[in-house]
């Protein structure tokens, strides 16, 4: 009885030992970058890459990313897949740390002409990190109209604040260039 009792206590410490050793172990850390082009035109297709670098120490490891609500995805690359039900787009289980190159194509919706917000995460051995890289996309016509107006500093067209470029912010806009 007591030796069955040792060999539990033993037990237990062991597992407590593996637990604070991998809890507490540094791990080098992954590297998740997002590249998109400066701005997006409504209808237009667009190549979303993400590089991918899950650090010498990865043992298994995942990506996700949430791309703009509404926004149609048209291509996933490299073995990845839509997951429609929380809209998102992954890739993974990878049981090894060799970096990737993933993407997918996304066409923004014909009335879209608002800020595009793109986020996801990297989860290696079950630590998860964002996604780091370009995280906003501005339409394309706003930005073409900041750099021909002139506006200071790429000030948005935007002067009620309702996250649109419409015809008459730009009317706002030009009614008022002179007053600060």
């Amino acid at each position: 009885m007591k030796q069955n009792m040792k060999i539990r206590k033993n037990r237990s410490l062991i597992f407590v030992f593996i637990f604070f050793a991998v809890s507490f172990a540094t791990f080098s850390k992954p590297t998740a970058e997002r590249l998109l082009p400066d701005y997006y035109n409504p209808g237009q297709p667009i190549r979303v890459e993400l590089k991918i670098d899950p650090g010498k120490d990865a043992l298994a490891w995942v990506v996700e990313e949430s791309p703009p609500a509404g926004w149609k995805i048209s291509r996933i690359e490299n073995e990845g897949v839509m997951d429609t039900l929380n809209q998102k787009v992954k890739w993974g289980l990878f049981l090894d740390n060799k970096s990737r190159d993933l993407s997918y194509t996304i066409i923004p919706s014909q009335n879209e002409n608002t800020m595009a917000v793109f986020s996801g995460l990297i989860s290696v051995n079950g630590k998860s990190f964002d996604i780091e890289g370009i995280k906003i996309l501005e339409w394309g016509l706003k930005r073409l109209l900041n750099h021909f107006l002139g506006i200071p500093g790429g000030m948005p067209i935007d002067p009620n604040y309702d996250n649109q470029c419409d015809i008459g912010d730009i009317l706002y806009f030009l009614n008022h260039r002179g007053e600060k």
